[in-house]
């Protein structure tokens, strides 16, 4: 899986560019999904309980203040 398409699914979810970070840093690994189609979206849920439980736990992992900037920076 790509960074770049995991970015937009969970930005559609209301998650700014900060958490999504945190959370691709700290929670996930790419590896894992074999491949990008809807079936992302259900795994992702499995592995986080439900999309409020995943805010939530963003929520706790950033700074409230960096939470809402938007960061165009990419690193690989």
């Amino acid at each position: 899986m790509d960074i770049d398409q995991v970015g937009p699914l969970l930005r559609s979810w209301g998650l700014d560019a900060g958490s999504i970070a945190k959370f691709i840093e700290q929670k996930i690994t790419l590896d894992i999904f074999p491949s990008i189609d809807d079936g992302i979206l259900t795994q992702l849920e499995i592995l986080l309980g439900d999309k409020l439980k995943f805010k939530q736990s963003l929520v706790k992992l950033s700074d409230p203040e960096s939470s809402q900037t938007i960061s165009h920076e990419h690193q690989v």
